[in-house]
């Protein structure tokens, strides 16, 4: 197995590991990483499995967001847009 093919399954699993237990950015992090360097047209391809890596990172990001949602909602910047505590203060 080349390097790089070693290198992308390590950076790839250890990306999975720290979204569910550093933090839920990895998980983005990690799917712009797969986004961005495309492991499907690279020439160590055929060296890795054949998975869906952006996939993953999606349910793996997904699954993060459900898990700590409840951490994760207060922190959401659009609670204090103008914009939309005015639709509800409209709404009540």
């Amino acid at each position: 197995m080349s390097k790089f093919a070693l290198f992308f399954l390590m950076v790839f699993f250890g990306g999975l590991c720290a979204a569910f237990f550093y933090s839920s950015t990895a998980a983005f992090v990690l799917y712009q990483l797969v986004y961005f360097l495309n492991p499907d047209d690279r020439w160590w391809s055929v060296e890795i499995p054949g998975l869906r890596y952006s996939l993953i990172a999606v349910a793996v990001m997904a699954i993060t967001l459900i898990a700590r949602y409840k951490e994760l909602g207060p922190k959401t910047p659009l609670n204090n847009q103008p914009v939309c505590s005015g639709i509800v203060n409209l709404a009540t």
